[in-house]
Order: structure tokens, then C-alpha cells, then sequence
């Protein structure tokens, strides 16, 4: 004869347990903690895991005070979550808290890609800190590399080689005085913008020409 795994000493006639449901098992509920015990826990998983009484289900506006700012706020709780919940935040600092942890998890992808694949701003920070905060010709050091005059130079005046050896940072005077600024003396891509996104061109030149004929016409 197999017996109950919940140690009420009767047979297991359904698999392992002497019951259905083994929450209904008495040898099991006798083994909870007594924390469990405590905060109501009947061995059932989810909501029915805790036992409350008609008035701790309804709905009620608490007057509350933030645990992170100290400001207070109205927010409407039911009885149970506002007898577990001990810290209680405001709208404001749980927006912050949210959007921390979103740049929590965008910083570390980022930190994971390779220098060329890293944002602007980002390659930007790795130069300044490189370069030891200044620019790295003139030596110019006010502000910081996102809000101060400065500019990432490419040194082959290719903008798309984006590797660290490639890059510097230089304030705006003289990343203006490069050979290659801004496509001087650089190699330009042979092709215009018409040529290179001809299709949308040529449709809204076409739809004007059509448009010019009917006008003519009238």
C-alpha cells in the first residue's frame, strides 16, 4: 500500500496524495509553516492562496505619503494589498523607477555591442574620456563632450568608417580646419540624391508632368 506524501498516514488513491486536490490533504496543511499560517495561506497558489474577509476586499481610497519623496497622495487600494504592502510609491517615482531600470538594460546592451555598432553620443563619451577631456588638438577642455562645441572627426573623411582608430574628437574650430570637413577634398559616393532615390523622384515628377499637361490642356 502506497501512502500519502503529506503524512496524514492514509493511502494514496490518487498518485502520491490521498486526495484530489493535495491541498485538501490534512497531513499537508499541518506541515505549512507558520508564517504561512500567519498571513492565512491555505496551500493554494495565486489570489485563493490567502484568506480575507469580506470588508478587506473592497476598494477604498487610502490617503498615502510616498516612501521615496515624501509627498503625500490619494491612491485607491484594496484592504489585503494595503495590509501587505508596507513602502508605497507615487506616480512620478514610479515612472522614474521605471524608466532607470529601461536604461539599466539599455546600457548594457549597448556596453555589449563593438565601438562601430555604439550610438553617436556613446562614442562621443569614449573619445572624451580617451582623450583625456579635452580636444585633441587644441587641447580645449570647457563643457562636456555632449553639451560642449564638439564634434567627432573622421580622419579619412569617410563617415561610415566608424572604427575607433578612424575617429577623434575635436571642438568646431578645428574640426573645421581639416582637410576633409564636411566632404572637402574627400571622395564623394558619384551619385546625387536624385540618382540615388530615383524612384521616389521620378514618381512626383511624373505626377507633376501630368499635372502640368491637364492644366495646359485647359
Amino acid at each position: 500500500m502506497k501512502i500519502c506524501n503529506g503524512g496524514c498516514g492514509k493511502e494514496a488513491l490518487f498518485g502520491s496524495w490521498c486526495s484530489e486536490r493535495y491541498q485538501d490533504c490534512i497531513g499537508y496543511k499541518k506541515k505549512l509553516s507558520d508564517k504561512a499560517k500567519l498571513r492565512g495561506n491555505n496551500g493554494v497558489r495565486g489570489i485563493l492562496s490567502k484568506i480575507y474577509d469580506t470588508n478587506d476586499r473592497d476598494i477604498k481610497e487610502y490617503q498615502l505619503i510616498c516612501f521615496k519623496c515624501n509627498t503625500p497622495f490619494v491612491k485607491k487600494l484594496r484592504g489585503e494589498t494595503f495590509k501587505r504592502k508596507k513602502e508605497f510609491l507615487c506616480d512620478n517615482c514610479i515612472r522614474q523607477k521605471v524608466s532607470e531600470s529601461i536604461k539599466k538594460t539599455s546600457i548594457k546592451k549597448i556596453d555589449l555591442l563593438p565601438y562601430d555598432k555604439k550610438p553617436r553620443d556613446v562614442r562621443k563619451q569614449i573619445k572624451w574620456d580617451y582623450q583625456n577631456h579635452k580636444c585633441n588638438r587644441c587641447d580645449f577642455n570647457k563643457y562636456g563632450p555632449l553639451s560642449g562645441p564638439y564634434e567627432l572627426h573622421h580622419k579619412d573623411g569617410n563617415a561610415n568608417n566608424k572604427s575607433i582608430d578612424n575617429e577623434e574628437l575635436l571642438c568646431c574650430n578645428c574640426h573645421s580646419m581639416t582637410d576633409n570637413y564636411r566632404f572637402k577634398g574627400g571622395q564623394k559616393d558619384g551619385c546625387s540624391k536624385s540618382e540615388k532615390f530615383g524612384g521616389v523622384y521620378t514618381l512626383w515628377e511624373n505626377r507633376l508632368k501630368g499635372l502640368n499637361e491637364q492644366q495646359n490642356k485647359t
